[in-house]
Formats: C-alpha cells, structure tokens, sequence
C-alpha cells in the first residue's frame, strides 16, 4: 500500500467516523429519559452536571482498579 493509498485510506475512515456523530440536539434526545425533558429549561445543564458527576466518580473507580492492578503485578504491557 503506497502513501497517497494510505492517505486516502485514513482520510475515508475520518470521513466515515465524523458522519457517525451526532448533532447536540440528537446526542441531548438520546439520553433524554422521555421526550418532554428536551422541553424543560434546566434539562442540558442538569444533564451535563450529572454526567459530569458521573465522570468524576469513574475516574476514581477506574484508578482504584488501576492501583490494583500495578500493586499486584497484573498490569501487562501486551495487547489482549
């Protein structure tokens, strides 16, 4: 495969991964509990407070998961 191959090749995948993300307003519907919070004036900054929330307690939990894994010698540098 030749560099202008590859670059097409890249170039067509981000493409392709861009077209796949949705708008705002589709991404706030989806996670939506019903069709009437999209209604409601606080919904986006309440819902972006909890996932922010959210965010930060996984963070914890995934480093806890993490300081495990090192502590007990299971962390591996290969891919599964």
């Amino acid at each position: 495969m030749t560099i202008v191959q590859l670059n097409l090749l890249s170039w067509s995948l981000f493409q392709l991964a861009v077209k796949s993300v949705p708008t705002k307003e589709e991404f706030l519907m989806h996670l939506a509990t019903s069709p009437s919070d999209l209604d409601q004036p606080l919904y986006e900054r309440s819902l972006f407070r909890d996932m922010e929330t959210y965010i930060l307690a996984l963070e914890v939990v995934l480093g806890i998961i993490n300081d495990y894994y090192r502590a007990n010698q299971l962390d591996m540098d290969e891919q599964v």
